[in-house]
C-alpha cells in the first residue's frame, strides 16, 4: 500500500515482490514500522540514519561496493545518483536486506570511490559491469535513481546478460534520447 508505507514492491522479472516495512513485535502483537522506517521515508532526509548491517565492504575496478543480506539471495543492485552515494539507499536497506542480497555502489568520482578519467555513461556501465562480473553475479534487478537511472538502462541495454529487473525512481531517458521536433512554422 503505498499512501501508508506498509510495502515496498519490486519486480523480479514476471512476478513481483513485496517486502513487508511493518513487523508484528513480540510485545505489544500489534505492526510497528521496522526500523521507523515508513516514518524516515514519508518525512524525507530528516531523521534517516545510516543504515550500519553490512556484512562486506569491498573495492572493485575503482568502486566503493558494500553487500547487505544473504549473499544466496537474489541480488538487487541500487545505483545513486550525482552528487549521492550509495549511502543513499541506506533508509531502505533494512526492509530490502532480509530477502535481497543488497549489491551498493558509489559511482566514479562519488563517495568513497576513485575519482575516473571519464564520467561518460558508457565508461561506468563497463565499471559497473565488470564489477558485477566479477561477482559472478547474474541476472539482477537494477534500481536507478535520477542520473544513476541513466546508468541502470544503459546496463540493462548493453549487458542484458547481467539485468534481470530494472526500475527507475526519479530518472528519465537520457537528453539524446530525445528525437528532434519541427518547429511549428517548419511545414
Amino acid at each position: 500500500m503505498v499512501g501508508d508505507c506498509r510495502w515496498l514492491t519490486f519486480s523480479n522479472g514476471p512476478a513481483f515482490t513485496e517486502v513487508p516495512l511493518a513487523v508484528e513485535t513480540e510485545v505489544s502483537g500489534e505492526r510497528q514500522p521496522r526500523d521507523d522506517i515508513c516514518t524516515r521515508l514519508i518525512a524525507g532526509s530528516a531523521g534517516i540514519v545510516p543504515y550500519m548491517g553490512h556484512d562486506d565492504v569491498t573495492h572493485l575496478h575503482g568502486m566503493h561496493v558494500v553487500h547487505s543480506g544473504p549473499r544466496q539471495a537474489p541480488p538487487l543492485v541500487l545505483i545513486h545518483g550525482s552528487g549521492f552515494s550509495g549511502g543513499s539507499w541506506s533508509p531502505v536497506v533494512p526492509a530490502l536486506a532480509d530477502q535481497y542480497h543488497v549489491i551498493r555502489v558509489d559511482l566514479p568520482g562519488h563517495g568513497q570511490s576513485s575519482p575516473a578519467p571519464s564520467y561518460d555513461v558508457p565508461e561506468q556501465v563497463g565499471r559497473l559491469a565488470a564489477v558485477l562480473d566479477e561477482l559472478g553475479l547474474r541476472p539482477v534487478a537494477v534500481v536507478g535513481h535520477s542520473s544513476g537511472g541513466y546508468i541502470a538502462t544503459a546496463l540493462a541495454e548493453q549487458r542484458p546478460d547481467l539485468v534481470g529487473s530494472l526500475a527507475l525512481i526519479s530518472s528519465g531517458p537520457s537528453p539524446d534520447a530525445f528525437l528532434p521536433q519541427p518547429v511549428l512554422g517548419d511545414r
